[in-house]
């Protein structure tokens, strides 16, 4: 059976743009960033490398400064709730928006986000590293299987919740061995 060409392509070709877009955001974000520096460099008269390396680190430790006064100010009780409407009703209708904000939750804190959990898709004997993103209620898990070496792309999965054994790691541990090419499973197998 030969494999459809076309199908191929098109599917490869989507998993790019899937795998792109992170890349994308942040790469306009950081042109966004240098160009208004360089803005606020002109009237400053800033023509040495030096000086205009100095505004481009002033301006990278204002954006890192920024996201710690926003994530400070949403977690407040005040900043919670206004987010939380704000994300309800605005940022939840985003395609991309949920699993990608509860991914970044389950980096920040150990707790929240998908739990990572390995799930036996082959049959006893063979284990593969998921994040569990929804129980079904009737005995099933939705869970999500990433490629290596990139937690975008994957394959999503119905199994029975028998076949899904939760790890004991972070989130952040299991995307490093995913990113690594299942280099470092080992911690993540170790059972208590």
């Amino acid at each position: 059976m030969k494999p459809d060409v076309k199908a191929l392509f098109v599917t490869n070709l989507l998993y790019g743009v899937i795998a792109l877009i992170p890349i994308a955001i942040i790469a306009l974000l950081l042109f966004e960033v240098f160009r208004l520096l360089g803005e606020v460099a002109k009237p400053l008269a800033l023509h040495s490398r030096l000086a205009a390396a100095a505004v481009v680190i002033a301006g990278l430790v204002g954006l890192v400064v920024l996201c710690f006064l926003l994530g400070s100010l949403v977690r407040t009780r005040l900043g919670s709730s206004t987010f939380d409407t704000i994300e309800r009703r605005f940022l939840n209708r985003l395609p991309v928006y949920e699993p990608l904000a509860n991914l970044l939750r389950g980096f920040a804190r150990k707790s929240e986000g998908y739990p990572p959990a390995l799930v036996a898709l082959l049959g006893p004997g063979t284990g593969v590293f998921c994040l569990v993103m929804e129980d079904n209620g009737d005995g099933t898990v939705t869970v999500f299987v990433p490629s290596a070496p990139t937690m975008a792309v994957g394959m999503v999965h119905v199994v029975d919740k028998d076949r899904v054994t939760a790890l004991k790691a972070s989130l952040s541990d299991v995307s490093t061995c995913i990113s690594q090419w299942g280099v470092g499973s080992r911690k993540l197998l170790v059972r208590p």
